[in-house]
């Protein structure tokens, strides 16, 4: 069993906004001969309802999502290679209100994408990583990740009608760097660095990053 909490702190364009984002609960299940089945939830812990005073924020400002998601994945060892397909469907929408109309006086603002009432679909992904050992305590994990968003997101407009946002079905592919830690039997620290080489038309979902950076403190129980 798994459980971890995320958090998030982004910057730019003159807002700077810092939550906790989601909640993650998954088991995994060894099958033999090297498969791996892992099946969780991700919880939100924040409803992507943040503004800027009284005005909502667009989802590039929000710490998370905001939606109930289930997870499927199958993983597999090939050799030295690592092989993990996985399946995100969101269960519900979130409660985000941005409208570019209200941000007249912002030009990078009003361009972007309405999400009220945001309705994201499902992922589907397939990562490739190849772990290669630096020393005794630090183990360094090159992958490449093609996922793949299965339909256009939906949003309501200001007269309560569902729309289709055109361009945000498609792939997106990333590669990232990951460097696990050890720091004593028990606790690791993962830091990461990513970047998207191909990107989908639209991402309203606010994801896209020039490169995203993380670090993570794990404790086995």
């Amino acid at each position: 069993m798994d459980f971890r909490v995320t958090s998030v702190s982004q910057s730019g364009n003159g807002i700077s906004k810092f939550g906790l984002s989601d909640l993650f609960v998954s088991g995994s299940y060894n099958t033999g001969g090297g498969g791996l089945i892992t099946a969780g939830v991700k919880i939100p812990l924040s409803k992507s309802d943040a503004r800027e005073g009284d005005v909502p924020l667009p989802m590039d400002y929000q710490a998370s999502l905001g939606t109930y998601d289930l997870i499927l994945g199958y993983g597999r060892s090939f050799g030295k290679f690592q092989v993990v397909l996985g399946y995100q469907q969101p269960l519900s929408d979130n409660k985000n209100a941005f409208f570019p109309s209200l941000y007249p006086g912002n030009p990078v603002l009003f361009a972007i994408q309405s999400t009220n009432s945001y309705r994201r679909a499902g992922d589907v992904l397939l990562r490739v990583s190849y772990p290669f050992r630096a020393s005794d305590n630090v183990m360094l994990t090159a992958s490449v990740l093609p996922i793949y968003h299965l339909a256009n997101d939906k949003y309501t407009d200001a007269f309560g009608a569902e729309k289709e946002i055109t361009g945000s079905q498609g792939l997106t592919l990333n590669m990232n760097l990951f460097a696990d830690i050890m720091l004593s039997a028990t606790s690791s620290v993962q830091v990461s660095f990513g970047m998207p080489f191909v990107t989908r038309d639209a991402r309203p979902d606010g994801l896209t990053r020039k490169f995203v950076a993380g670090a993570e403190y794990r404790v086995r129980f």
